[in-house]
């Protein structure tokens, strides 16, 4: 998934622009649980109130939050229809 993001923005954005780009094979749980964010705040040396989320299912928004970090709530193809947490921004 991450991979057919990076290529369809390929003229806009670089994967090299991100100091980490989180998926599935760093962790052992996937989103829901917050595994991923918690593995990106350690390896970039980042605390919770320092980062901010781009989300694009309530579930990954949920896992977002979970882990401290604020969440901007962009909903994607598999989010329609659905409602994101209240506490999203």
């Amino acid at each position: 998934m991450v991979n057919t993001v990076f290529a369809g923005l390929a003229r806009q954005v670089l994967r090299l622009d991100f100091v980490y780009t989180g998926d599935r094979s760093r962790v052992t749980y996937a989103k829901p649980p917050p595994d991923v964010y918690l593995d990106a705040l350690q390896v970039m040396t980042v605390a919770p109130g320092q980062a901010v989320a781009i989300e694009d299912t309530p579930e990954s928004a949920q896992a977002a939050l979970v882990a401290g970090i604020r969440m901007i709530a962009f909903p994607g193809e598999a989010a329609k229809g659905r409602a994101f947490c209240d506490s999203a921004v």
